[in-house]
C-alpha cells in the first residue's frame, strides 16, 4: 500500500482524471441538449408550415408535367379513377385494425395520370373488391394533399413489384408495374370526409413529422444536471 507523498500524488492524478472526464461528459451532454433544442425549434416551424398549407384553399392541378406543388399543399384534380389498376399498400394499421391503403391511378381530363391514395380499407377488402369497393368510372373532382416520397431508411421493407407487394408508395416503380407513362413523383392523399364511415377512409396517407425533440432536450439536460449533482456530492464527501 502506497502511503505518504506518493499516495497524495497518486490521489491528485486520479482526482485530476475524474475532473477531466466529468467535465468532458458534462460538456457533451449540454451540447446534445442544445442541439436538440435547435432541432425542436426547427421541427415546430416545419409542422407549423405544413399546418398552414393544409388550411389553404385547394389549387387546381391541370398540367402535371410542369407543376411541382409543395408537400402538404391541398389540391384538386378533375377526371376519373382507373380502378382496374389500383394497388394495395401495406399492411397498414388504423385505430388498432390491420388493413391496406388503396392507391388508384387517376386520369385527368388532359390525359395525364397521377396516383391517388384513396384511404384505408380492412384486410378483407382485398379479396372481395367487387362487392365492397365502388368502381364506377364517372368523372369526379377529387380534393387531397400532396405527398412527396421520402428517402427509404434501413428499417423500411422493400417493395416487391414482381409479386405486386407494396409496403410504401413508390410512384416510379408503381408506374412501371402498371405500364403508365409520365406519372409525377408526387401523389395525392385524399382528405377524410367529415361524418363518413364509408371505405376507403381518407386522411390516413398524410402524417405530420414526429416531434420528440422536447423529450430529448429534457433527457440530455437532465443527465447533465444529474452528473453535476453527483459530482458536487462526491467532491464534498471526498474533501471533508
Amino acid at each position: 500500500m502506497i502511503t505518504g507523498p506518493k499516495a497524495l500524488e497518486e490521489q491528485r492524478k486520479i482526482s485530476k482524471s475524474l475532473v477531466i472526464v466529468a467535465t468532458s461528459v458534462f460538456i457533451i451532454l449540454i451540447s446534445l441538449g442544445t442541439w436538440q433544442a435547435h432541432r425542436l425549434e426547427w421541427k415546430e416551424g416545419l409542422i407549423s408550415k405544413y399546418q398552414a398549407e393544409l388550411k389553404r384553399t385547394p389549387i387546381a392541378l391541370a398540367d402535371l408535367p410542369t407543376v411541382k406543388p409543395k408537400k402538404f399543399r391541398r389540391v384538386q384534380v378533375i377526371g376519373k379513377y382507373l380502378h382496374r389498376l389500383q394497388i394495395f399498400v401495406g399492411p397498414k394499421p388504423y385505430r388498432g385494425n390491420a388493413g391496406w391503403h388503396v392507391v388508384t391511378p387517376f386520369q385527368l381530363e388532359t390525359g395525364d395520370i397521377i396516383l391517388i391514395n384513396r384511404g384505408w380499407v380492412p384486410l378483407s377488402f382485398r379479396n372481395n373488391l367487387e362487392a365492397k369497393i365502388e368502381k364506377r368510372n364517372n368523372k369526379s373532382a377529387v380534393v387531397g394533399v400532396i405527398n412527396w416520397p421520402r428517402k427509404r431508411n434501413y428499417f423500411d421493407p422493400v417493395n416487391i413489384p414482381e409479386k405486386n407487394q407494396w409496403f410504401r408508395v413508390d410512384t416510379a416503380a408503381i408506374a412501371n408495374k402498371l405500364h403508365l407513362k409520365n406519372v409525377p413523383s408526387y401523389w395525392i392523399s385524399i382528405n377524410k370526409k367529415k361524418k363518413s364511415n364509408k371505405f376507403p377512409i381518407g386522411g390516413v396517407g398524410t402524417k405530420m413529422p414526429i416531434n420528440n425533440h422536447l423529450q430529448y432536450v429534457w433527457t440530455w439536460f437532465g443527465l447533465a444536471f444529474g452528473l453535476l449533482i453527483l459530482s458536487i456530492v462526491y467532491w464534498r464527501q471526498r474533501y471533508r
